[in-house]
């Protein structure tokens, strides 16, 4: 095992089970190892991944100083943009769920955001992209119909029947 995937595995022990994989990070992080990282690497794996904010969070808490100054830059810029992106679809979420009350049909949101709520300490540390809400069968066009009223929109490339079946429903803000 590399020394990459070495540090890359004990920052993610670490933010799972912190009382017993800080030694093993803090072993990691110690001068005398860090210049055998390659950090480019590193982050390109954690990009490829989506644990940039796990990463970010381990790393910081353990031996921030020890970790290149360019490198904890790239981090912190990474973390910060996932955060905003988390937070603009939290509240685009709340929006969206709020429109299909008004018109009374159910929305139950899964993985990205709802995931970072309710699993991790707050929603910076998992990266979502988009909001995923299942709604039943039956209220999909009035979703549809409020979903446009309200702003959002197809991308043209779904074709004239918006839900054939095993379809999903795609719209943009």
């Amino acid at each position: 095992m590399t020394e990459n995937e070495k540090l890359f595995l004990a920052c993610l022990r670490f933010f799972f089970s912190k009382k017993y994989a800080e030694k093993e990070l803090r072993q990691y992080l110690k001068r005398r190892y860090v210049h055998k990282i390659d950090w480019d690497l590193f982050l390109s794996l954690a990009e490829l991944h989506g644990v940039i904010p796990l990463l970010y969070h381990s790393l910081n808490a353990v031996a921030w100083t020890n970790i290149p100054e360019g490198v904890r830059k790239r981090l912190e810029k990474a973390f910060l943009a996932n955060l905003a992106i988390n937070l603009f679809m939290s509240l685009e979420m709340d929006k969206v769920l709020g429109a299909l009350a008004k018109v009374k049909v159910g929305g139950v949101p899964i993985k990205g955001v709802t995931l970072s709520e309710e699993v991790y300490p707050d929603i910076s540390y998992r990266t979502a992209m988009d909001i995923d809400i299942l709604i039943r069968k039956k209220d999909l066009k009035k979703a549809e119909k409020e979903m446009l009223r309200s702003g959002y929109h197809r991308p043209h490339s779904i074709g004239k029947d918006p839900f054939p079946e095993n379809s999903q429903g795609f719209f943009f803000a």
